[in-house]
């Protein structure tokens, strides 16, 4: 009997060392700057910084990725962004868009199902940030206002001193 149970803790001994345990989720998105549903994001110069639990930087995710990123407009028309992968920080990835917005838009961010990171886990599933642009008329108006009563305290404290 203690050899039977001898052969059969060695067995699941050897079973248990030659089988490889994983508890890796897999690629994913931990942060977005803009978050999803943002607003009053700029009309020039705008990004989308993009935090992984993984490093993304490595030649073959790059040329992987290369169509994981669509931005459009409220309209569905896809806009130019250029992709950059970061030297400082490797969980980062930086979507650049290549035009000015239009105030008041809606845009929206796809980042596709088969983003792969570094090490080659794939996102598995896919991911749409979407943010609202700014109203800059509105802008206008507020600092044109503040201009106004500026100049009006201007004109009244000279005339009191």
């Amino acid at each position: 009997m203690k050899r039977i149970g001898a052969i059969l803790c060695l067995s699941l001994l050897l079973v248990l060392m030659t089988t490889s345990f994983s508890f890796a989720t897999g690629l994913e998105v931990t942060d977005t700057y803009p978050r999803d549903g943002g607003k009053g994001m700029q009309l020039v110069n705008t990004g989308v910084k993009l935090y992984f639990n993984e490093p993304m930087k490595g030649s073959k995710a790059i040329k992987a990725d290369e169509d994981c990123f669509k931005f459009t407009d409220e309209d569905g028309k896809v806009q130019k962004i250029k992709v950059v992968y970061s030297d400082k920080e490797p969980n980062q990835v930086l979507v650049i868009i290549n035009q000015t917005l239009k105030q008041k838009t809606t845009y929206k961010l796809t980042i596709s199902k088969d983003l792969m990171s570094q090490s080659g886990n794939t996102l598995g599933k896919e991911e749409t940030i979407s943010f609202t642009t700014r109203d800059t008329s509105m802008d206008t108006k507020v600092n044109m206002g503040m201009m106004a009563v500026m100049m009006i305290g201007m004109v009244w404290f000279t005339s009191r001193s």
